[in-house]
């Protein structure tokens, strides 16, 4: 039985404590949480983008892919969270729709960001390639070093990763956990 945070509060238990029950029944989710934490932060520097992205859209139609993956990773991380409050703490039910939602967003997101890891991967072990892509910028009167698109790729390449471990993780904990899934 779990105690009410409000009640521990006012029985003067120290914070720390609090803490550790609450990770109690997260049943060693904690790196699962602090992946969460790096989704829900990109996934909401995309959501503050969106709009901005939807008048950009108007203006130029192929940014529409785009529009579309940027949808997928919000709410890719708008349904892993709500999965993890309603199922895995709370032990309430999940309906079918949302799973779904869950999972066709998963699938998107994942093949985005393995695309991702890939590309950025052979753009860094190819100095050929990275020098055209400083070329073609430069050329554009994009006055950026080498360094600095290598450290970006870098940082795509890791970005990238906790998206795929995170996604690999909730597809998993999905199933794990598929007698709270209803119709």
């Amino acid at each position: 039985m779990r105690a009410h945070p409000f009640l521990l509060i006012c029985l003067n238990v120290p914070i720390f404590v609090q803490i550790a029950l609450q990770f109690r029944f997260m049943r060693g989710l904690f790196v699962y949480r602090l992946l969460s934490i790096v989704v829900n932060m990109f996934s909401a520097f995309f959501a503050f983008f969106l709009p901005l992205g939807l008048f950009a859209l108007f203006m130029n139609p192929s940014m529409g892919i785009t529009i579309f993956i940027m949808l997928c990773f919000v709410l890719y991380a708008w349904f892993a969270n709500r999965f993890l409050r309603q199922v895995i703490i709370n032990q309430e039910t999940f309906t079918k729709r949302n799973k779904d939602w869950l999972q066709v967003n998963a699938i998107v997101a994942f093949l985005v960001s393995v695309f991702s890891i890939c590309s950025s991967a052979y753009h860094i072990t190819h100095p050929a390639s990275l020098k055209d892509l400083t070329d073609m910028l430069t050329e554009n009167n994009i006055q950026q070093s080498a360094q600095l698109i290598r450290n970006s790729l870098i940082i795509s390449i890791c970005i990238s990763a906790v998206f795929v471990i995170h996604i690999v993780w909730t597809i998993v904990l999905v199933r794990s956990h598929k007698d709270h899934i209803i119709d």
